[in-house]
């Protein structure tokens, strides 16, 4: 890691850092006394505050590309950058860019990792399946169906986790134009033949 000091005062930077004072000081709190019912709780509102610290990192990671952060080391990309300073695999990294990247086109998907109503899992999936969606040709969809393709994957998260998502994304078509579902299936099938 860089030996660098930050200089504070972006409320960002104050966060990261407040944030992992306060982890450091309960790394070592007792969790054994804590009733089920506290249990429960914590483990949603953890759950919760990992999607929404996630989704703080993914921003700040496509900020971090835009702004040529990475190439301190010379790294191709602030997830070569990232992958080196924190030990992560370059693939994973840069997956995480990928998303970074992809969730600046996709709003609401944003918005629900940034409230923890949708998690990274979950985020990846529907942005695939948001991708999948054809844009030309005869099944081109339109800039409406694509947010409300969007909007009905962002409602199913709430009940739905991140594989159960992703075979309701592979159907996604047929929700936003049932009338050329079967002809799309169709083509898509005589596609993968060829």
């Amino acid at each position: 890691m860089s030996a660098e000091p930050i200089t504070p005062g972006h409320p960002v930077v104050d966060f990261a850092h407040r944030l992992t004072a306060r982890l450091d000081e309960f790394a070592a709190v007792p969790v054994w006394s804590m009733t089920t019912d506290q249990q429960r709780d914590t483990l949603r509102e953890l759950a919760k505050a990992q999607a929404q610290v996630a989704a703080l990192r993914l921003r700040v990671l496509a900020e971090a590309e835009r702004s040529g952060a990475g190439q301190e080391r010379a790294a191709a990309t602030a997830a070569d950058w990232l992958a080196i300073e924190t030990r992560q695999t370059r693939i994973s990294a840069r997956s995480d860019l990928k998303l970074a990247t992809a969730l600046e086109a996709h709003s609401l998907v944003s918005s629900g990792l940034d409230s923890g109503a949708v998690n990274v899992e979950q985020a990846r999936v529907i942005v695939r399946a948001l991708d999948r969606l054809p844009a030309t040709g005869e099944f081109a969809v339109t800039a409406e169906q694509r947010a409300a393709a969007e909007r009905h994957l962002v409602e199913l998260a709430a009940h739905h986790d991140a594989k159960a998502l992703a075979v309701l994304g592979r159907r996604l078509f047929e929700v936003i134009a049932p009338d050329l579902a079967e002809a799309y299936d169709g083509k898509v099938l005589a596609d993968q033949e060829a």
